[in-house]
């Protein structure tokens, strides 16, 4: 392995790319670190769409305990046939052949320009540079012109009016003769310095400077300034409309207030809530271990947890936050997936694991170590497992 500049990559490389990163070429997606063979991908700067996209690599290749073997297998040779470079974004098609044939679609594809929202993918090279649909779809932009462009060239035309209306007076006042035109010329030469030429140069190089000081900015710190040409207009704004997420807002979710009933909590509230969680699932678990003579013990202890609603709904709200969701959580170590980490442990599997009682001691005890991302093809359903982790209610599975 060796980490290479996104221009000296060529058709046919073999690239890892991992979670945050931009994709630098259209790439076919060859493995991901989910044994499923998925991926989701943020496309926002490409089709301005903020929803997650789900991508699968290719079911052969996936399959594959190390990547390398496409290349050391010298027995069979690994071909990729491709449409030509277009500008659609939603179609591809292509075949893959090496021990098979296998169909290729665009969901075995990662458009450069896209981000890589969770786990780590290997993908081969298809298109580069110019060719990509990133590229083909980008349309010279246009100058834009200022308010105070404007104003200015409408300034210098009434400079150069009022000019050349006072050189025809000092004609007329001189005398009309048959060489009047000349000195209209000369005239007006003369008195071509109240139309203020420099200004222009300056109201440029005023502009290069505003945009210097947003980069750098330490309140706005990432900005980055598209376009130098009208960053006075920024001083204009009164009232500021935007369409959807993603153009002038991230496409950041954070889960901020959870309601129940009357009473709001936040992240703020954390230990109360965590102490309620851990209250509930010891005496469920005392529940669940009692014998069948203690029936009577056990149900009066359900009815006691029962008397306290306040701990009732917010543990069931809770519950239903880290369940009612289609997130799946990926395991970010040497282990392939969940399914191997929790087939190696002793524990139970189960779809939510509280950090504080019921998952088992040698999970408690990795939980903390091994890192656990979340795929979802919504940013929102993340917040929402994101929020629930932090209190104390990990989805493990």
């Amino acid at each position: 392995r060796e980490e290479i500049l996104s221009s000296e990559i060529k058709v046919s490389d073999i690239i890892i790319l991992r979670k945050n990163q931009r994709v630098p070429a259209d790439i076919l997606l060859l493995q991901t670190l989910d044994k499923s063979g998925t991926c989701f991908i943020r496309t926002d700067q490409l089709d301005g769409e903020t929803d997650w996209k789900l991508r699968i690599a290719t079911p052969m290749t996936q399959s594959l305990e190390d990547i390398s073997i496409l290349i050391s297998d010298k027995s069979q040779t690994v071909k990729i046939h491709s449409e030509p470079p277009c500008l659609n974004i939603q179609e591809f098609n292509g075949v893959f052949s090496w021990k098979s044939e296998v169909p290729l679609s665009v969901e075995n594809m990662l458009w450069s320009g896209t981000v890589i929202a969770t786990g780590e993918v290997i993908g081969c090279v298809i298109y580069t540079g110019t060719d990509t649909r990133m590229v083909l779809n980008t349309s010279k932009p246009r100058h834009k012109f200022g308010l105070v462009d404007k104003e200015i060239n409408t300034f210098a035309k009434l400079l150069f009016l009022g000019s050349a209306t006072l050189a025809l007076v000092l004609v007329i006042l001189k005398g009309v003769d048959g060489l009047w035109y000349r000195y209209f010329v000369r005239f007006l030469l003369l008195l071509s310095y109240m139309v203020p030429l420099s200004l222009r140069v300056n109201l440029d190089l005023g502009k290069l400077v505003y945009s210097w000081f947003i980069q750098q900015d330490k309140d706005i710190p990432g900005s980055v300034v598209r376009s130098s040409t009208i960053p006075e207009e920024l001083g204009r704004i009164g009232y500021l409309l935007a369409d959807k997420t993603g153009t002038l807002t991230q496409n950041v979710m954070v889960f901020k207030r959870l309601k129940v009933g009357a009473v709001s909590y936040t992240i703020e509230n954390k230990t109360k809530i965590s102490n309620l969680l851990e209250e509930v699932y010891k005496k469920s678990e005392i529940v669940a271990n009692e014998s069948q003579e203690s029936l009577v013990t056990s149900t009066s202890t359900k009815r006691s947890i029962g008397k306290n609603t306040e701990t009732r709904d917010v543990t069931e709200a809770i519950k239903a936050l880290a369940l009612c969701h289609n997130v799946t959580p990926v395991l970010n170590n040497s282990a392939e997936n969940m399914d191997e980490f929790l087939s190696t442990s002793d524990t139970p599997r189960t779809s939510v694991t509280s950090l504080n009682t019921t998952a088992g001691s040698d999970v408690l005890d990795l939980l903390p170590v091994i890192a656990i991302s979340y795929q979802a093809s919504s940013p929102d359903e993340i917040a929402i497992v994101d929020w629930t982790e932090r209190i104390g209610l990990t989805l493990v599975h």
